[in-house]
């Protein structure tokens, strides 16, 4: 049951992330057809993930470590 849950919640985020990525290109003009809106929409779109992509580091790096990190470690010791 475990495996199906991490499953659909991989293939949810998945969904989500392709979903958001597509709507900030069309909201910054990617669909209009020329050849430099689509080149700039590009742009905006690798912005905004590059800019999600670093938020995700910071709470990863600055979340307080839970017990599974300490028995893991205290186990290698």
């Amino acid at each position: 049951m475990a495996s199906g849950v991490l499953n659909m919640s991989r293939g949810m985020g998945t969904a989500l992330g392709l979903a958001l990525t597509g709507l900030v290109f069309t909201i910054t003009g990617g669909d209009t057809g020329g050849r430099g809106t689509a080149d700039h929409a590009f742009a905006v779109t690798a912005f905004v993930l590059a800019g999600i992509a670093v938020a995700a580091g910071l709470v990863a790096a600055l979340r307080s470590e839970g017990t599974l990190v300490n028995t893991t470690r205290a186990s290698i010791d």
